[in-house]
């Protein structure tokens, strides 16, 4: 379960590069005042079970193996910050840690901790983006995306599938990009279908 192995020196200054999840709560209140958009309190982070290398033989990412980095990451903060998380994998047989909490920060915290957990066992491959959904008052959902091996945000605003609004995603963008790191390719942003964030 990962729990034991050879610490790092108290001054050896870490080479994990931080994330950027946290950022996305320097947007909340213009989503909220804005757009009438609410974070529904959860965050779902995609993971692929191998690393994609060509010569990897490291044994595939489980779903214990998740639980067991949010363990370790959390430890009795989980308890004390109210997050629950849950482990599970999709029809694409993408895995996917899911995490709750109702206070944005504190979720985006956890997930930053995890993430970090995660790239420290060697797993950067795997990684492949967190989605954080938001919700309107008629009830629209909206998924922010955040890419994980490029630092960049981008707003999934998901239809009756294949059908997206795009309008809507390049006007959150454009109102957002002053304060949080925006994905300028547009043809970057992909779609995310069937994100198993009802597991939790």
């Amino acid at each position: 379960m990962w729990l034991f192995g050879r610490s790092k020196a108290k001054d050896a200054p870490s080479k994990i590069k931080p994330d950027k999840l946290s950022t996305l709560a320097t947007v909340s209140n213009i989503l909220e005042e804005q757009f009438h958009m609410r974070p529904i309190g959860k965050l779902g982070l995609c993971l692929r079970p191998h690393s994609g290398a060509k010569k990897d033989t490291s044994p595939k990412l489980t779903e214990p193996d998740l639980e067991a980095f949010a363990n370790n990451a959390l430890g009795i903060g989980a308890v004390t910050s109210g997050t629950e998380f849950k482990a599970t994998q999709d029809q694409y047989k993408y895995l996917w840690l899911v995490l709750r909490n109702d206070d944005l920060p504190d979720l985006l915290s956890a997930g930053s901790k995890i993430i970090t957990a995660i790239k420290e066992k060697g797993h950067d491959a795997n990684l492949v983006a967190a989605v954080i959904p938001f919700r309107s008052e008629d009830g629209k959902e909206v998924n922010w995306i955040y890419e994980l091996d490029r630092d960049r945000f981008y707003p999934f605003v998901p239809q009756t599938e294949p059908r997206r609004d795009n309008q809507l995603e390049v006007e959150l963008a454009t109102k957002t990009e002053k304060d949080l790191p925006v994905e300028q390719q547009l043809e970057r942003w992909r779609a995310v279908w069937g994100a198993p964030l009802d597991v939790i």
